[in-house]
């Protein structure tokens, strides 16, 4: 392989800065006062529901709607009004974007031609970017001989033939089917870590975005609301919505009494802090069945049983507010696996496992 394609991980340091960006389109702001930083040889993700401003951040770092106001640096330069071909970059599009007409060899090595570049290099530099990307012999096929997760390697492979600084990938999976995007996902993590390149994926999809990024940049409304390992997001949300957002939670509402929180029939002793209303969030896996009547835990009836493979996950009605039921996750081969809808339980809720917000 042409030692140029790899790439030596630089220490964290930011790479890419973004100050107080905007990006308004008529009265709509798509994107309100974004900052953020990006270390070197990172792979950060941009996780949102839609419409939260993932994809025009993007498209901003590339350059294809360039912001309102605020400022883009990438390795210190300056880039904020360069148009896309000034701009040191690669992307890769859901849609594959590839020529019908041009063999994948062809495809591959479009952006070195047009550079002019001597025929003995692109020949070169194509073989070992098909071959890093597990399709070596195929540069002669056409896109359409290929299925979809192979079209979206050759768009990765040409993405990388002009050696970019940054690259960008924009929901590069979500038109394959489960179990390729799986395997790409897979895929493209190792390829990142071998290339040491920096690299931000835009993506709808938690466990997606969970699995793959060093950072995960949580936005929402235009701007971001935490920014974090996926862990820290899971284990330490910083917010409601992405407590609401990451994964699954019990969501109520509670009121103070003294020092306890009270919900409905639910006592939460000594969990009250200066808030009059707070917002409760509980994950299912960091609660545990208890038989009734053991101190310190909540009665109640089940109500739903769900078998998810790993576990199964029980609705359990204890008299929380509007019938909502506390959902408990216990092991697929554990005794709690087994109750009937209707069994009498109780659920112990640990003092550490309750995440509080304003209401």
């Amino acid at each position: 392989m042409d030692p140029s394609l790899r790439r030596q991980v630089r220490p964290a340091v930011s790479y890419l800065a973004i100050r107080q960006l905007t990006k308004r389109f008529g009265d709509f702001q798509a994107l309100a006062g974004v900052d953020l930083e990006i270390a070197a040889g990172s792979l950060v993700c941009f996780l949102g529901p839609s419409g939260c401003g993932k994809s025009t951040l993007l498209r901003a770092i590339a350059g294809l709607d360039l912001p309102t106001s605020g400022s883009i640096h990438q390795a210190g330069r300056d880039i904020t009004s360069l148009p896309p071909e000034q701009r040191d970059f690669g992307i890769v599009f859901q849609s594959y974007a590839l020529f019908p007409n041009l063999t994948v060899a062809a495809n591959v090595g479009y952006g070195l031609i047009n550079l002019r570049q001597p025929r003995a290099e692109v020949d070169r530099t194509v073989a070992d970017l098909l071959t890093l990307v597990g399709l070596g012999g195929s540069g002669p096929k056409y896109p359409a001989q290929l299925s979809g997760g192979q079209q979206q390697r050759v768009a990765l492979a040409r993405a990388l033939a002009l050696k970019p600084g940054l690259l960008l990938l924009d929901e590069p999976l979500s038109a394959l089917d489960a179990r390729v995007r799986v395997h790409l996902r897979q895929e493209i993590k190792a390829l990142q870590r071998r290339l040491g390149i920096t690299t931000i994926l835009v993506t709808h999809d938690q466990e997606e975005a969970m699995t793959m990024a060093d950072v995960v940049v949580v936005m929402n409304q235009g701007g971001i609301e935490q920014v974090g390992r996926a862990e820290d997001l899971y284990d330490r949300p910083a917010t409601k919505f992405i407590a609401d957002f990451i994964g699954t939670m019990t969501a109520f509402d509670a009121v103070r009494d003294g020092s306890d929180l009270v919900a409905g029939s639910v006592r939460l002793v000594g969990t009250a802090d200066s808030q009059d209303r707070v917002a409760v969030r509980l994950r299912p896996e960091r609660l545990q069945l208890a038989l009734p009547g053991v101190a310190g835990a909540h009665a109640g009836r089940l109500t739903t049983r769900e078998f998810l493979g790993t576990h199964v996950r029980l609705g359990i009605d204890v008299g929380l507010p509007g019938a909502t039921a506390l959902l408990v996750d216990v092991p697929a081969d554990g005794q709690g696996a087994a109750l009937s809808v209707g069994a009498d339980v109780a659920v112990l809720i640990p003092a550490d496992a309750i995440h509080r917000f304003a209401a």
